[in-house]
């Protein structure tokens, strides 16, 4: 006769239909008795991971009962959950959205927040539905380029190239925590692509939106953010400056490096005209252009509205908000203002002229902006 440990090791039976043919229900749950060749055996059956099982786990010649063969159930019925569960952790843990968060976390510190909005919309627009229920260790170079390939027929390959850095910086992370060993992302491929902003604006033009600007717009809170755009300033860092932020007496306002694109702290003059619209404003709240609602920066949607009649006013239909910097550049650069002067003014970093001179002083970006203003007024006289 067969003893328990050689049934429970050897001969461990998956769930069959005959297993339970004529077989006795005890009064234990999920066992069960019956006679067979090798001697009245009992049969247990149970549920774990999904998956039945039933198996004779013993026989009543050897010692075996009903009370022993419930607590053999439920010693296998645990095991097999917990197993299952540690199965589902070591799963979670290694998930391409679980790592991501702790990507995220990491890096959120050190990232302005234009960035780490531009990660989160890459993970909930792009890589959540191709790759978050993923394991990690799984995905392939194959995986990456292919997802690549598919967006560049559908997205500018500008957008395109942004997802591609983050999924390099993200396999990077993970390199260096040693969570993979190789960095699949490193060799992913883009076309080559001109990524310039190519602008030029007449000097009729530029006539329409100074005289709009300083003439013709009513002196509120919307013109006062127009100037500021005038100023060679992005529209984030103008609608997250705070009062803390602005020196009036000296004459000068600071972008924190949270809220620049470039990552870093900035100092900027403040011309007479800003300060003109400054002081018009409430000084009592906490962001200069806020919402009375919110508290909060006004939204740019309310920007985008005020800048769809600057444009019918000025009868220029193709001009953004962005198009400001990019006209303070255009004239600076063809009224042969130096690389230097120009990065200073719109806070460039990629140059290597601006590398060279990141170290200049706050005098030296008064005359420059006097210099370009200068150039903006002489047109609109």
């Amino acid at each position: 006769m067969k003893s328990v440990t050689s049934f429970q090791n050897n001969n461990t039976q998956k769930s069959k239909d005959g297993i339970l043919s004529s077989a006795k229900k005890e009064e234990f749950s999920g066992v069960y008795s019956k006679t067979t060749k090798n001697g009245h055996a009992y049969i247990i059956r149970y549920i774990a991971s999904g998956r039945t099982t039933t198996k004779i786990i013993g026989y009543q010649e050897e010692g075996m009962t009903a009370y022993k063969a419930f607590m053999i159930k439920i010693d296998l019925q645990s095991t097999a959950k917990k197993r299952n569960v540690e199965k589902e952790n070591i799963r979670y843990k290694y998930l391409f959205s679980t790592l991501w968060k702790e990507f995220l976390q990491f890096k959120s510190p050190v990232l302005a927040l234009k960035t780490i909005k531009n990660y989160n919309t890459s993970f909930n627009s792009h890589y959540q539905s191709a790759f978050g229920s993923m394991d990690i260790r799984d995905i392939t170079y194959k995986q990456l380029q292919d997802f690549i390939n598919y967006k560049l027929k559908v997205y500018r390959p500008a957008t395109v190239d942004k997802l591609k850095d983050g999924l390099k910086s993200f396999f990077l992370w993970l390199q260096d925590n040693g969570i993979v060993t190789l960095n699949p992302a490193r060799q992913i491929q883009m076309p080559k692509y001109d990524n310039k902003k190519y602008f030029a604006i007449s000097q009729e033009k530029t006539t329409r939106v100074y005289d709009y600007l300083f003439f013709r717009m009513r002196p509120n809170f919307y013109a006062t953010i127009f100037k500021f755009l005038l100023h060679g300033r992005r529209i984030n860092e103008v609608l997250t400056l705070r009062w803390e932020d602005v020196d009036m007496d000296n004459k000068f306002y600071r972008i924190r490096f949270e809220n620049s694109k470039v990552d870093r702290g900035m100092v900027f003059p403040l011309e007479d005209f800003l300060i003109e619209g400054l002081e018009k404003l409430d000084r009592t709240t906490q962001f200069v252009f806020e919402s009375p609602k919110t508290k909060r920066p006004i939204s740019y949607t309310s920007v985008l509205k005020r800048m769809k009649k600057l444009r019918s006013a000025c009868d220029i239909q193709h001009m953004t908000i962005h198009s400001f910097r990019h006209m303070i550049g255009f004239l600076a650069i063809n009224n042969g203002m130096s690389q230097e002067a120009i990065a200073e003014i719109l806070g460039h970093t990629s140059l290597s002229a601006t590398k060279r001179y990141a170290n200049v002083k706050l005098d030296f970006k008064r005359a420059a902006f006097s210099q370009v203003f200068g150039i903006i007024r002489a047109r609109g006289d």
